[in-house]
């Protein structure tokens, strides 16, 4: 379909309301907050940029009450009210937009979703094609009419298959579905007891809700499923109700009315100097930038793309979205489409070959390269892999589809990776990871959803226990939620004796802080700081943990998204949900780790790195006493204890242990007398001592540090052992603060990538060994560890060859060691003793 034929639909709020909680707080200089709203402006203009609608519109929810209230008053009721910060972003987003001649839309109770809704049903019935841009559930149901989704997260479309995959149902049982389930996020109460397992087995025997009812008006029950439906018949009715997209919403006027040629850029100079946007600023200098130029279809004209699997093609491009075969290009519906082409000996240009395999469940691919994977691993450090700026980087006056810039984007980069000798590792180790990435996203960890359900009520409790003590304590009403009135609390009613020193460090633009480091500073002067604290991790593992994961649990299992090209060392990074940031070692963390279990008939199996950041410092500075450690097998951090204290290895205690791994790190990390003594609540000149002590003794890693700062200053990057680079531009800067960051990062990334670079080759190599078994899978990895699930009698085999494969997957001048552990759950790990299998 072309893309005269498309019409974008944009669902402003569920981007503004993310953008405010995910994005580091922004405000311009005269301290207007604009967070969410920079997030908002730079998605829909690259929407623009990439997609070049001929049709546009964003909708917004009604500000006022909306019909699902009246239906039910506790919609929505679980959600804190919305600050007044991202309220005005919220307002000030529709008149940009009204400004920009951008098409927006609301209606009196009604929310974004119904409007969406409705466009897509009109635009359909006018031929067009709609894309809704949007993450909430309901609106996958618009599929079944003809609709697309598409997140905006990927290149990728959300297809028919991603909605079974995701439900279980196909996308007309969505609203069904969710009925049953509730949706914990919009406070919709579903049938108690019917998790998304038992709805979708439900909805696939009898076929849609309305039978499933029927079923429950019979007087001889004999399903447990249907009698608990049943005793929520009402409930279940009402969520029907609330999930159901409302198609009377008001709409007004002719589908032409949202034809989009361009931004209007009369009033961008008012916005560029209000908002202070980069993005506006350089509307404001090139007016043309988003009047639109049409693409010249008629030098690579569109084809239907069966007729483009019928062609001979020794090579092809693939954004996703889109197939170039050098002379004409074809648009995908769904990426499984594409998998005879990928299996053929043809050269493949993509851009994320990740997501395309693992939408496509390929699980290899041959002559292929991957412009977002050399993108990132030529510029680590500088900007991110997205195609856009990609392609206006290498071609900013040419005017095609993306897709028809790979293979040249590809030859440019190509030329950069043999100059900075990156080719080794972006062949050998970059390609190949994807396909064991694809391999562990798809299997995902198992997790007891009763027992979460169980740590989130248990959890929910002890925050209202919190806020309880907290108000009859203090005696306010207070919404610990809002760092506004905690800090006007704090330091404007309590009054508390803070020095000069204390105000000036904790003084921001618009206050005093309420950072983590701010309140363990004033900890000594009231208790009410304590419930401070204890209220706010408590709410952090609720909202990261317990309920994100309990939503994301499909098939028993919840899959995290793994990002190659996420960190500027190499290493991977974590999402949708993040299981990077789960706490190791307290109480709450080890109980939500206990929800995550093994498959009947298996166990689950944790294979860790000890000290692998250590060892290769070890490696890369060559010091003679740190090296000499791990080859004798001794514990470093007692060793450097015995230094610091000047004290015998048996006169050191758990405590000064712990002061001296914190100075190992620390030093890994760059780390200052400065940020020594606030992480260790001690004086400033007893941090500087134990830092002077150690460098004193490690003399190798003193040398090694100074040594490699100066070839940063020097060459304008640092390098770990296999050659993986980052740019550090402001090793040179004037400004002393950048300066000295950059000069912390020479240090630490050639230990962190260095470490990530071996881990990477271990899970490739155990990858290749254990493809196709059933008896193992490779589930997750946590930075340093990696897990499995492996059948119960097979363990012991199948550990010895984890751990073989972890510690010789690069050969360092020290010894590389993985200590294995196995049990039922990820809290209860026991050691394997080989010996005695």
């Amino acid at each position: 379909m072309s893309q005269e034929k498309e019409f974008f639909i944009i669902d402003s709020h569920a981007y503004l309301y993310k953008n405010y909680f995910a994005l580091p707080r922004m405000l311009t200089s005269k301290g207007e907050e604009v967070g969410a709203l920079y997030g908002f402006v730079r998605l829909l203009l690259k929407i623009i940029r990439d997609k070049k609608p001929k049709y546009l519109a964003v909708c917004y929810d009604s500000p006022g009450p909306t019909k699902r209230e009246e239906k039910y008053s506790l919609y929505k009721a679980n959600r804190p009210k919305t600050d007044r910060a991202l309220i005005d972003q919220i307002n000030l987003s529709w008149l940009l937009l009204e400004d920009l001649g951008i098409k927006t839309l609301k209606a009196q109770g009604f929310e974004a979703d119904d409007i969406m809704a409705v466009l897509s049903e009109k635009s359909l019935k006018e031929g067009l094609k709609p894309i809704i841009v949007s993450q909430d559930k309901d609106i996958y149901s618009l599929i079944s009419k003809g609709a697309l989704v598409w997140d905006a997260s990927s290149p990728v479309y959300f297809s028919e298959e991603a909605v079974l995959k995701k439900f279980s149902v196909p996308s007309y049982m969505v609203e069904d579905f969710l009925a049953l389930t509730g949706d914990s996020s919009d406070n919709i109460p579903g049938a108690q007891g019917i998790g998304p397992k038992t709805a979708a087995a439900l909805l696939k025997e009898y076929g849609s809700l309305e039978e499933i009812i029927k079923a429950c008006e019979k007087e001889d029950i004999k399903d447990k499923n249907i009698l608990k439906v049943k005793n929520s018949l009402n409930s279940v009715k009402l969520s029907k109700e609330l999930v159901k997209l409302d198609f009377s919403a008001p709409c007004g006027g002719e589908i032409l009315d949202f034809a989009f040629g361009g931004i209007k850029t009369e009033k961008i100079s008012f916005w560029a100097q209000r908002l202070e946007f980069k993005e506006l600023y350089a509307l404001e200098k090139k007016e043309d930038l988003f009047s639109f130029e049409e693409i010249d279809n008629n030098k690579f004209p569109e084809i239907n793309f069966t007729d483009m699997l019928n062609r001979d093609i020794p090579e092809f491009s693939c954004d996703g979205t889109e197939i170039f075969d050098g002379e004409k290009t074809a648009k995908i519906e769904n990426l499984k489409d594409i998998v005879p082409l990928l299996k053929t000996k043809a050269v493949k240009y993509l851009y994320a070959a990740k997501e395309i395999a693992k939408e496509s469940k390929i699980s290899s691919l041959d002559n292929f390269e991957d412009i977002k994977l050399a993108y990132y691993l030529a510029n680590a450090g500088q900007r991110k892999p997205q195609l856009d700026s990609i392609i206006k980087e290498f071609f900013p006056n040419e005017n095609k589809k993306p897709v028809c810039f790979l293979k040249d984007i590809f030859n440019n980069l190509k030329k950069k990776l043999e100059e900075k000798k990156l080719s080794t590792i972006y062949e050998q180790l970059e390609k190949p990871f994807i396909f064991c990435l694809c391999e562990m996203e798809n299997n995902g960890m198992a997790v007891d959803k009763n027992k979460m359900t169980r740590l989130d009520s248990y959890l929910e409790k002890e925050i209202n226990s919190v806020l309880k003590e907290f108000k009859e304590k203090s005696k306010e009403e207070i919404n610990l939620n809002s760092p506004k009135q905690v800090s006007f609390f704090l330091y404007e009613k309590l009054n508390l004796p803070l020095t000069d020193k204390q105000k000036s460090m904790f003084k921001t633009k618009t206050g005093y802080s309420t950072s983590e480091e701010a309140l363990y500073a004033l900890r000594p002067y009231s208790d009410l700081i304590d419930l401070i604290i204890k209220y706010r991790e408590l709410s952090k593992l609720r909202s990261s943990f317990t309920q994100v994961l309990s939503e994301k649990i499909f098939e028993g299992r919840v899959r995290s998204e793994f990002d190659q090209t996420g960190t500027s060392t190499g290493r991977l990074s974590s999402s949708n949900p993040n299981l990077q940031n789960i706490p190791v070692k307290t109480e709450y963390g080890k109980m939500i780790r206990a929800c995550f279990v093994s498959s009947p008939g298996f166990v689950l199996v944790s294979a860790d790195y000890s000290q692998i950041d250590l060892r290769v410092l070890a490696h890369e500075s060559l010091d003679e006493r740190l090296k000499e450690a791990f080859e004798k097998g001794e514990d470093i951090h007692i060793k450097t204890a015995c230094r610091i204290f000047a004290k015998r290895p048996q006169e050191i205690d758990s405590s000064m242990r712990r002061i001296a791994k914190t100075v190992n790190f620390g030093v890994i990390y760059g780390q200052s007398a400065n940020g020594l003594s606030r992480e260790l609540s001690i004086p400033q000149n007893e941090a500087a001592k134990y830092i002077e002590e150690y460098f004193d003794y490690y003399k190798g890693v003193k040398e090694w540090s100074l040594k490699t700062v100066e070839f940063a200053k020097k060459n304008g990057y640092c390098a770990n052992f296999l050659g993986r680079r980052r740019e550090l531009p402001d090793i040179y800067s004037a400004n002393r603060a950048l300066r000295a960051f950059a000069e912390r990062i020479a240090v630490n990334m050639p230990i962190q990538s260095g470490s990530g670079d071996i881990i990477k080759k271990a899970m490739i190599n155990i990858y290749e060994i254990i493809k196709g078994k059933e008896e193992i899978k490779l589930c997750s990895q946590v930075h340093d560890e990696l897990i499995f699930e492996i059948k119960e009698d097979k363990v012991y085999y199948w550990a010895e060859i984890i751990k073989r494969e972890m510690e010789n997957s690069f050969k360092l001048s020290v010894p590389v060691l993985a200590e294995i552990k196995a049990g039922p759950n990820w809290a209860e790990m026991k050691p394997l003793n080989f010996g005695r299998q």
